[in-house]
């Protein structure tokens, strides 16, 4: 996660310049893992040692829906798999399903390169862990969030100024972590896809945070960006990681009328090269009004990643949102990110 220097929130800076570890979920026995998900695994690092992201590919025949757990009666495909460091599934060893390689060690081990790195280049180089799938975990008995606070204390990250925010989907789950540690925290907003007409679209498991799915609550998470969500929502976290589509959205043309899109580029493919942008909405400066700061993801360098309107360069992807006031993104590309700031 990058800071977004020309935010203008008014909001008391969060964070200095610097890179955040983006650690994208404390899964299984307390593992680490992330769901970016470009089409191959690879490793990013941030100087000198700290791990940003791990990525886990679908497609291979090892990664079939049978090796994911279900949700809500729908087989969650961003569910981490039990990975090894060469990116092959492993087999369990910690007795718990769906459990992981990467152990409460390699946590502890992500910290000591955050803190060898703050002290090293005088920099805030912070966490950003993510206690995915927390009801399921609590529900067979593998609860994520204290081994976490126990990580974190044991190194003294507690206060609203340690260089942590813990983000979750499930309100819950920071609700459980707001009862415990005065870290920052972070409510993360997901969907589904986008619509021809840039309406984000809502289908499960993505609709709704699954401990409303499991308490009975209709609610999805176009409820929590409404005014009264987002002021629910600052009752329990500090600010909301939102899919670019809720802030910047897109849509698709047919200027011929003949009820297909348009493929803008020619190519045959349709993909964010054949949408053109919406004016944004009025998500951060609700969200700003309500004291939450808002950090956006996924941005992505690819071409087919891109609305046309940005001509093929990310920069200006990054410059729109920045423009619009974001105060961080998530980033597979955290260099342009920065260059573009």
């Amino acid at each position: 996660m990058i800071s977004a220097q020309s935010g203008s929130s008014g909001i008391p800076r969060l964070f200095g310049r610097g890179a955040w570890c983006s650690s994208d979920s404390i899964s299984g026995a307390n593992s680490i893992s992330c769901r970016t998900p470009p089409e191959s695994i690879h490793w990013q690092r941030t100087w000198p040692l700290c791990v940003i992201a791990f990525t886990v590919i679908r497609g291979l025949p090892e990664f079939n829906t049978t090796m994911f757990p279900t949700m809500s009666g729908i087989a969650d495909p961003h569910f981490p798999l039990p990975l090894g460091l060469d990116g092959t599934p492993k087999e369990e060893t910690t007795g718990a399903p769906f459990g992981f390689s990467f152990s409460d060690f390699f946590f502890s081990r992500l910290l000591f390169c955050s803190r060898l790195a703050i002290a090293r280049s005088g920099r805030t180089i912070g966490i950003y862990p993510e206690t995915k799938h927390a009801t399921f975990h609590r529900a067979i008995g593998l609860p994520l969030e204290d081994r976490l606070l126990d990580i974190l204390r044991e190194v003294g990250w507690t206060e609203k100024s340690s260089p942590v925010i813990i983000q979750s989907m499930e309100p819950a789950s920071l609700k459980y972590l707001r009862a415990r540690t005065n870290v920052r925290l972070m409510q993360l907003i997901s969907g589904s896809d986008v619509d021809k007409d840039g309406r984000v679209v809502l289908v499960p498991p993505d609709a709704q945070p699954y401990d409303f799915v499991v308490s009975g609550d209709k609610r999805t998470f176009q409820d929590l960006v409404t005014k009264a969500g987002l002021a629910e929502i600052k009752t329990y976290a500090d600010g909301i990681g939102v899919w670019k589509p809720y802030l910047l959205p897109s849509q698709q043309l047919d200027r011929n009328g003949d009820g297909k899109p348009d493929d803008l580029n020619g190519d045959g493919v349709m993909d964010e090269r054949d949408r053109v942008l919406l004016p944004p909405t009025h998500l951060v400066t609700d969200a700003h009004t309500a004291r939450l700061f808002v950090h956006a993801w996924t941005f992505r360098n690819e071409p087919r990643r891109l609305i046309s309107d940005f001509g093929g360069d990310p920069a200006k992807e990054y410059k729109a949102f920045y423009v619009l006031g974001v105060d961080g993104v998530f980033s597979d590309f955290p260099d342009t990110a920065v260059k573009a700031r």
